[in-house]
């Protein structure tokens, strides 16, 4: 499997859109910064900025990116099936797929975390220790969201064989359903129930939380992503026995 997924990120980082992607994405951030500077500037106000575009304006960019190169361009390439005819299983092919999420994620997000730290020294922002805590772990955090979120949204890919479809659920996972769970948080109704801790940006949030006062939150994840991940693996290979990959 370690040789489909190195043919899998090979092939990946061919792709011109990845490339377009992490470019708009830098692009805002240094509009962001600009914008500050005309405003109340410094490493807090630096750092706090750039974690609320991480986890709200850059998850829906280079999450949709990532998503996009390593699901749906595949799949309307039919490599997947290439693959399976080759003799590859399906639950070698859907981790396959979960580890090109992970790996590509981490590049990304590794990538943008050395341009925000360039960025920084570049506009003068002077972080304290505590600032760039602040943007680091904003920066796992908006890749933690990534890596959860585009597993499951493939598994509407596996089902619809519908490109443009997925690629909205992606969109709801990343931003619609976060911000409908905290307005349903608001509500009497739902406020004991605390919604938002079980959805993955509640996982993200609270070890962000428990770092950021030197508690461990890498447990958090974890769990976070064991259940998610495990939970769009079991998905996806429900989905193929149903359709026996007839698409």
């Amino acid at each position: 499997m370690i040789h489909l997924i190195r043919a899998d990120l090979r092939r990946i980082l061919r792709k011109k859109s990845f490339y377009i992607a992490l470019a708009v994405a830098a692009v805002l951030s240094v509009l962001l910064v600009i914008w500050d500077r005309t405003h109340l500037w410094n490493g807090f106000a630096f750092a706090v900025h750039e974690k609320n575009y991480l986890l709200n304006g850059s998850t829906v960019i280079l999450g949709i990116a990532v998503f996009s190169v390593v699901y749906t361009d595949e799949f309307r390439a039919k490599s997947m099936q290439a693959a399976i005819g080759r003799g590859v299983t399906r639950g070698r092919i859907i981790a396959a797929k979960i580890a090109d999420v992970i790996a590509l994620t981490a590049i990304i997000y590794g990538c943008f975390s050395v341009f925000l730290l360039l960025l920084s020294l570049a506009a003068g922002a002077h972080m304290t220790a505590a600032d760039l805590k602040i943007l680091l772990l904003a920066v796992l955090m908006g890749a933690y969201t990534v890596i959860c979120c585009a597993p499951l949204a493939a598994v509407i890919l596996y089902i619809t064989d519908n490109s443009a479809l997925a690629v909205f659920i992606m969109l709801l996972l990343t931003t619609v359903i976060p911000t409908l769970s905290s307005f349903l948080d608001t509500r009497v109704l739902f406020h004991n129930a605390h919604i938002t801790h079980y959805m993955i940006q509640g996982f993200a949030n609270r070890a962000f939380s428990d770092m950021m006062l030197g508690g461990n939150g890498a447990a958090t994840l974890l769990l976070g992503a064991v259940i998610y991940l495990g939970l769009a693996l079991l998905l996806s290979v429900l989905a193929f026995r149903r359709k026996e990959l007839d698409f």
